[in-house]
């Protein structure tokens, strides 16, 4: 890679079990002009020993130490501490496919705003893995590329990209939250700075998905806020591209609207039945959420099926699959992950 420094970034919290492989996968990298950025958050275990041990015999890795201040806030003090010309996130738990950073930085030679690239998604317990392959493309333009991701899958993502340092250094676009979104708003912030944006058929990108991320046995409290935060920002970033594309917007929200449906009847919510209908009332049947779903283009199967109770305008009955599917999931987990894999393979 010629005269080109490239930075990654690692928010690190309790996360001594994995922090270690997802460093040396990195570190395997031939570049001597590459540096990791990791923030230990305040973690309570040995995370932050083991960062200073790779820091101490590595000067490729810069450690900083805060406290405990959410994933959001560790990346953005990340990206303001980066020397590198372009910055490519990497989750602790995650790893890089073997060389992916010599990759990278070849790819990095054509000088694009930002590098998609593709991922495999390892669901750890279960021992398959799903890739997810990007083609070789050169869009037109940020928009193009955005609609691309929203349609095909990778928009919501952070660390499938690789970014131009200029492009987010010093303007602070993770929003302010711990819950889920804070990817996806970033980066409806950031594309519309975008003038080249490419993808590369290249597979880089490791994703460990554990059995406690594939069942949602919390419950987000501020689920809709988070969801119309979302929506907002995907608004908005269609709105700097000149015009709103409602189908486009649709096909993405009809699931979030789900995800939203799905987190009603977590076993931990504490609503009562009459709530979770009312809930369901105001946010789902009311405009213009039942009318972008009821539009919508559904990619899975379970959005088909969420689509179509959605249509009947029957709380009561969306509240009664909800509540048998997600107590069918939370009593059978590993039975119910494998019929969720074969329904939407």
């Amino acid at each position: 890679m010629s005269n080109l420094k490239f930075s990654v970034v690692i928010p690190v919290y309790n996360c001594e079990d994995t922090i270690q492989n997802c460093l040396d996968s990195i570190l395997l990298s031939n570049q001597t002009d590459l540096e990791i950025v990791a923030v230990d958050d305040g973690s309570s275990d040995q995370s932050g020993a083991i960062l200073d041990r790779y820091a101490s015999r590595d000067p490729r890795v810069r450690v900083i130490h805060q406290n405990n201040q959410g994933n959001s806030f560790s990346r953005d003090t990340a990206v303001q501490n980066t020397t590198g010309d372009y910055i490519l996130f990497v989750d602790a738990d995650d790893e890089l496919e073997p060389h992916a950073a010599d990759r990278i930085a070849e790819l990095l030679d054509d000088r694009p705003d930002i590098l998609i690239f593709g991922f495999t998604s390892v669901f750890v317990e279960e021992h398959y893995s799903v890739k997810s392959p990007k083609p070789d493309r050169t869009f037109a333009d940020a928009k193009e590329a955005a609609i691309y991701l929203l349609e095909q899958g990778g928009f919501n993502l952070l660390w499938n990209k690789c970014w131009k340092a200029s492009l987010i250094r010093g303007f602070h676009d993770f929003p302010a939250m711990k819950t889920t979104g804070q990817d996806f708003i970033f980066n409806c912030n950031v594309f519309p700075r975008a003038a080249k944006i490419i993808s590369s058929s290249g597979m880089f990108y490791r994703y460990e998905k554990r059995a406690r991320e594939t069942m949602v046995t919390r419950y987000i409290q501020d689920g809709y806020a988070n969801l119309k935060r979302k929506e907002y920002a995907l608004e908005e970033m269609f709105h700097r591209f000149g015009n709103v594309p409602e189908q486009v917007l649709a096909d993405y929200m009809i699931r979030e609207y789900e995800v939203y449906t799905i987190n009603l009847f977590s076993s931990k919510c504490p609503l009562s039945g009459q709530e979770k209908k009312q809930k369901i009332r105001k946010h789902i049947l009311s405009e213009p959420a039942f009318r972008r779903i009821c539009m919508a283009h559904p990619i899975t199967r379970y959005s088909s099926l969420f689509q179509k109770i959605v249509k009947s305008g029957n709380a009561g009955m969306i509240a009664h699959v909800y509540s048998r599917l997600c107590w069918f999931r939370d009593s059978c987990g590993p039975v119910y992950r494998r019929i969720r894999r074969m329904v939407n393979s």
